[in-house]
Formats: structure tokens, sequence, C-alpha cells
């Protein structure tokens, strides 16, 4: 994925899902978390090959409302940054490998979501 994306700071919606590209979520994260991040109100990137932990950076996605994330290989905890994402109503997080804890300050943000499809 370029770096380039980070600089369409108008971009609210972002469907990549269903193209299988591969790389780091983190670093389409970092690559987004410029001046988009703030503006972004949906992103998916389901059914693909993203791998890796999630970064910190998911918690500039704010006002993200959907948040698509199944059918990786992402791995590791939930960053406790992602209580930051306070507009978050659905949230797909099925088919990874997160481990089984959520931080507590994602426990503000799911008070609001109305659906969250995955295992943890």
């Amino acid at each position: 994925m370029p770096n380039s994306l980070g600089n369409l700071c108008k971009l609210t919606v972002l469907d990549l899902s269903r193209n299988y590209f591969n790389g780091s979520v983190s670093e389409i994260l970092g690559s987004l978390s410029g001046c988009s991040s703030g503006q972004m109100e949906s992103l998916k990137l389901s059914t693909n090959d993203f791998s890796g932990p999630l970064s910190d950076q998911l918690g500039d996605f704010r006002h993200v409302r959907p948040l698509a994330l199944s059918s990786n290989s992402i791995s590791g905890p939930i960053p406790a940054s992602s209580g930051n994402v306070s507009f978050l109503e659905e949230a797909s997080i099925s088919e990874n490998h997160f481990n089984r804890t959520l931080p507590k300050t994602t426990g503000q943000t799911l008070n609001y979501v109305k659906d969250i499809a995955g295992r943890l």
C-alpha cells in the first residue's frame, strides 16, 4: 500500500476489502494516520492478508463508524487507544489472531457499539 494514501486529507471512506492485499496493518494505519485519520468515517480492510499487531494509531481514527478488519492475519492485543474511537457503531474483527483480552478503555467505546462481530 502506498504511503501517499495519507496525503488524501479529505478522504472519509476507504474500502479495500476483498483485494487480498498484504503487508503490515500498522503500516497501513500509519500511512493513513496523517491528515486523513481525523476525517475518516468508514475504514474497511476485511478479507486481505494484512498481518502483525494493530498499532496505537488506531485511536487516531476517532470518527470511524464501521471498522472492518475481519479475515486477515492481524495478531496481538487490541490497543488501549481503541477507546478513542468514540463514534464506532460496528466493528468486525473475526478471523484474525487477536489475544483474548480487551483493554479497559475499549469498554467505554463498546457501550455505544451497535454490532461487534468477532471472537476473541
